[in-house]
């Protein structure tokens, strides 16, 4: 498998967004790092939205580093799948710079992969508990260690297969070409329309790090 984490110096998508006194970007990346690092068959690359600055924490992480220059999320997450079609592995994680894991996340992940889901994502929607969606229905299942639900949407962070990345590549394509970020939601409702399945683990064994959107049930901020 390979985790590709999505960086920048600068996000102006991000800037104004609520989020809790103790959130870090280095605390989201040290998450993925230290369980990735111990696994010998996962490969961790930094994707980087143009270089990093001398200061940037990255720089203190034995990690592959890949710099390209997007100037947007939405070019940023292309170039990325761009990037994994390119290798020879046969998973994907795709991880945003403000998502924090559980310790033994990626056990979870692989548990997720193995399903007949197409795309697993370890973010448990807040929003799917809200009155907005009164009316979902999803299926719920278990495998060793976590349960699952069908959900309709994620966000940038999820994991699939490469096979089906290069089937779904007109779609992922499509929703990344009209704005500056990727309109995820849009995305994955068509993918759904067209029979792929997205699963997410309940609880989350990670969260968006944003005040009003994250993981319910986990103190996040003990991690």
């Amino acid at each position: 498998m390979i985790i590709i984490h999505r960086q920048c110096n600068f996000s102006e998508i991000s800037k104004n967004k609520e989020r809790p006194a103790w959130f870090s970007r280095e605390a989201c990346f040290k998450t993925v790092y230290d369980e990735v690092r111990l696994s010998p068959d996962c490969e961790l690359v930094v994707f980087f939205d143009g270089t990093p600055e001398e200061d940037h924490f990255i720089h203190n992480y034995d990690v592959k580093l890949v710099s390209e220059d997007c100037g947007s999320g939405s070019k940023s997450y292309l170039k990325a799948i761009e990037y994994a079609l390119s290798t020879e592995q046969e998973d994907v994680y795709f991880v945003e710079d403000d998502y924090l894991h559980k310790k033994g996340w990626l056990g979870i992940l692989r548990e997720g992969l193995r399903t007949k889901a197409d795309y697993v994502t370890l973010y448990d929607h807040a929003d799917k508990y809200s009155e907005m969606y009164k009316e979902l229905t999803s299926s719920l299942f278990v495998t060793d260690s976590t349960h699952w639900r069908t959900t309709p949407s994620t966000t940038d962070t999820f994991a699939c297969s490469l096979r089906t990345l290069r089937d779904d590549l007109p779609t992922h394509i499509k929703y990344s070409t009209v704005t500056n970020y990727s309109l995820d939601h849009q995305r994955f409702l068509e993918l759904g329309s067209k029979g792929r399945i997205l699963v997410s683990s309940i609880p989350g064994w990670s969260t968006h790090v944003e005040t009003s959107l994250m993981s319910p049930t986990v103190d996040w901020s003990q991690l």
